[in-house]
Formats: structure tokens, sequence, C-alpha cells
């Protein structure tokens, strides 16, 4: 019988400049051609999947291009670009294909951050986040912890990255299922006990922590 014929295929798969955070899972299907001329031994398939994961905040260089021509695809300046990428000597200097190149900044998310206010703080929009931060999903649900890439413009970001919120006062809750004040919240203990049940015991009263305060920028 014939001896098996060895091919091999060569695939690229390019992102689009929008996917930086993206992971992806591509699989691939392979399948011999059942035993030669008469098809005796049976067809044998092979699946093997791979992982792409797209970084943030990188651009990968296709063809020659200036720092320019990269600047205008991500709605800013080459001032930015070059800023980010002191490797680059010269602004006019050809970028080579296959370089990459930074286009912004990561940033870690706070605890009370959201992007509304990240997008002030940055001087961008919560549409350039999402075009810069695939795995979003154009959602606005975010986590304490989670990375973003950011293009920042200081002539419209916040002067200061700290927001302070309205003063808060601590409170009081009533915990006592009998009393018609079960729940309610004082601003002083000795309104809460006075005013939750007719035992007067301190326990039934417990300190309610302000739900927002100062926030460092990230």
């Amino acid at each position: 019988s014939p001896l098996p014929r060895a091919s091999s295929r060569t695939l690229s798969w390019l992102p689009l400049h929008t996917f930086g955070g993206n992971r992806t899972t591509i699989c691939f299907q392979a399948q011999d051609s059942c035993g030669a001329c008469s098809c005796s031994g049976g067809a044998d398939t092979t699946v093997a999947c791979v992982q792409f994961l797209v970084r943030r905040c990188r651009f990968s260089v296709g063809g020659e291009r200036r720092l320019s021509e990269v600047a205008s695809i991500y709605g800013t300046n080459w001032l930015q670009i070059w800023k980010m990428n002191p490797e680059i000597r010269h602004p006019d200097y050809l970028l080579f294909t296959g370089q990459a190149v930074h286009i912004g900044r990561l940033m870690t998310v706070g605890a009370n951050d959201d992007l509304n206010a990240i997008a002030l703080r940055y001087g961008s929009t919560v549409e350039d986040i999402y075009d810069l931060n695939h795995d979003l999903q154009r959602q606005d649900a975010i986590h304490e912890g989670q990375e973003l890439c950011i293009i920042p413009d200081s002539c419209k970001g916040q002067a200061s990255t700290v927001q302070v919120s309205p003063a808060f006062t601590r409170q009081f809750e009533c915990h006592a299922p009998s009393s018609n004040t079960n729940g309610v919240h004082f601003d002083t203990f000795s309104q809460c006990i006075s005013s939750c049940g007719e035992l007067r015991d301190p326990g039934v009263c417990s300190s309610i922590e302000p739900s927002v305060g100062m926030v460092m920028g990230g």
C-alpha cells in the first residue's frame, strides 16, 4: 500500500485593534484520507485547540507605519504615543512590521470605581474604554483589582486623582424585631438606644460604616 502523504497548513489570525484583553479559543480538525484508495482503514480525526490572549494597550505594527498613523487609529495624537514608547528615538522614524507599540496605560480598578468616574478622571470616555478593553463586552460591570487599558488625555482629565465625596456621619441601626423602629437608622448611639425597644440593651444598636468615602485614583 502507498505510504501516507504528509501535508501541512500555516494559519494566521489577526485580531482587530479593538481586541485588547480578548481571550479566544480556536479549534482545528484534521482528517486523513481513509486508508488510501480502498478506504479500508477508516478515517482518523484529530482535533487541537489553541487559546489566544490579546494583550492590552499594545499595537502590533503591520507594514511600515509612523507614530502619527498609529495614533490616528486610536483617536489620539503622536505625542501621547511617543511619550509611552521611549525606545522610539524619533517620532518620524518608520516602525517595522511586527513591532509592538504601547498605545495606552494600564490601570487597576479601585474599590469604588466605575467606568464613568474612570473616564472622567483620565479625560477619556466610556466608549473609548470599551474599545480598548474587548473583554468588557460593552458592559458597565467592573470589579476591584481588574486591569484596564486607558489612553489618558492630560488636557481633559481631572487635576487631582483624589476624589472626595460629601461628608458622611456615622449612623446606628436598630436590631430589635419586636420594636417598631427595627431597621431604622439613627444619627447617634444614644438616639438608637432610647428608641430601639424598652430594654435599652446596647447590643440592639450596631454602627454603620459610610457607604461612600474618599477614593484614591488608580
